[in-house]
């Protein structure tokens, strides 16, 4: 002889389970959230312009400016160059990291992940380190 659930008892197992599986992942989003998980997901974009054999940022007149970031930061920096005729590049040494060289107008990019190590970490352009060059700060 088999059993019958009648649809009031087969409605709660139902929601019982959804219930079960939503305590499972409910905190594991929250935490993330919590966290900021999506923060370090996210990539922040800096557009840094070579003019006039001096590195800029945009949005920023400081020539060869100070740039700020956060250990493991995800950067994508977006290297223009604007001066026609000269060759430039932006390059990390101590990272390891950076763009072509662009011979005359041009533009390339580079993506990163800060490393840990706090303090500053030269930025330049490799034919031009002399003038062309400034400091990331990671703090």
């Amino acid at each position: 002889m088999t059993k019958h659930f009648s649809p009031i008892w087969k409605r709660a197992a139902i929601l019982g389970c959804v219930a079960l599986a939503a305590l499972a992942i409910v905190p594991r989003f929250a935490g993330d959230v919590l966290s900021g998980a999506d923060d370090r997901a996210a990539v922040r974009e800096l557009h840094v312009v070579a003019r006039d054999m001096t590195f800029y940022v945009e949005g920023d007149a400081t020539p060869n400016p100070t740039i700020h970031a956060r250990p493991g930061e995800r950067l994508r920096v977006i290297f223009r160059n604007t001066d026609v005729g000269m060759s430039h590049d932006f390059v990390v040494r101590s990272w390891s990291v950076g763009t072509r060289l662009l011979k005359g107008k041009g533009e390339d990019r580079v993506e990163l992940i800060v490393p840990n190590t706090r303090g500053a970490h030269a930025y330049s352009c490799s034919p031009h380190a002399e003038m062309m060059g400034g400091a990331i700060v990671v703090n």
